[in-house]
């Protein structure tokens, strides 16, 4: 039998390197890798003309990884979800910190124009008239009508 370890007996052997090259990240991070590259592409090369293989290209994966997602349009509306959710963020931070109506509205515009300056926002911006599916139409006009609403209020 060996000798049990001690603490003494300095820090534990590093870890194997198995030879794989891509660092093991959690979903979330994955998920987010995804949706960062897709935003980025659907804008500068439009949706429609954007493949799931570009955007696997992209991101330097085989495209089974992006199976984090259903299909495209999942991605799509996974995209305009996070930036419909910034822009109500950014409307309640102004309404909440913000003093008289032109403090809340330079609060609202200056944020609104640095989320709408990052993916998401491009995105979001240039993806509204973008044919879609049907029920998928329906639930971002949805959001959009919410988010409308809230403005009025």
């Amino acid at each position: 039998m060996g000798n049990p370890r001690h603490e003494s007996d300095g820090p534990s052997p590093a870890p194997v390197d198995r030879g794989d090259p891509r660092p093991r990240r959690p979903r979330r991070l994955k998920r987010q890798a995804i949706l960062d590259q897709s935003a980025q592409l659907f804008y500068e090369r439009g949706y429609h003309e954007t493949a799931l293989d570009g955007i696997a290209a992209a991101l330097a994966v085989t495209k089974p990884t992006l199976y984090y997602v259903r299909s495209k349009e999942d991605i799509l509306v996974q995209i305009l979800s996070v930036a419909l959710a910034f822009a109500r963020a950014t409307f309640d931070a102004a309404h909440r910190e913000g003093g008289d109506g032109l403090a809340r509205l330079r609060i609202f515009a200056r944020r609104y124009v640095e989320a709408m300056t990052l993916p998401p926002g491009r995105c979001l911006l240039t993806m509204r008239a973008t044919p879609l599916a049907p029920k998928t139409r329906v639930q971002l006009n949805a959001s959009f009508r919410q988010m409308d609403s809230s403005r009025a209020n």
